[in-house]
């Protein structure tokens, strides 16, 4: 079993703890990322990342309109595995392509209201 702690803030003093309190019982946070469009919430940014050192394996859930233009911002914080949603303005393929260019696992994410049939092929 793998504990998998969901971290979200705004706030990049809040992130550092976040970031470093998980060490105890997990390897593994999930990092959400917000944008105020793709959800009316922000959350901390790749700025926020700047000088923080961590050997945890880092996975982030993009909620956000374009993912796209954040994977190449992300790929310096040392991710493992990027999450975006299927229902962002983005084709699905494309940003599939350019997660995996930075050599980076990427992730599909669902709204509830989609159904799993809408993106069967990526399963």
């Amino acid at each position: 079993m793998k504990i998998v702690p969901a971290i979200l803030t705004d706030n990049r003093k809040d992130l550092k703890e976040k970031l470093l309190s998980p060490k105890v019982f997990a390897i593994t946070p999930k990092i959400d990322i917000m944008d105020g469009k793709f959800v009316p919430s922000r959350s901390v940014q790749a700025a926020d990342f700047a000088g923080l050192q961590t050997n945890l394996k880092i996975e982030l859930h993009l909620m956000v309109d374009d993912p796209l233009n954040y994977i190449a911002d992300f790929k310096g914080i040392g991710a493992r595995r990027i999450i975006f949603h299927f229902e962002s303005k983005n084709s699905p393929d494309a940003v599939i392509k350019k997660i995996k260019e930075t050599k980076i696992q990427p992730g599909l994410a669902l709204n509830p209201e989609t159904p799993v049939s809408a993106a069967q092929k990526y399963f």
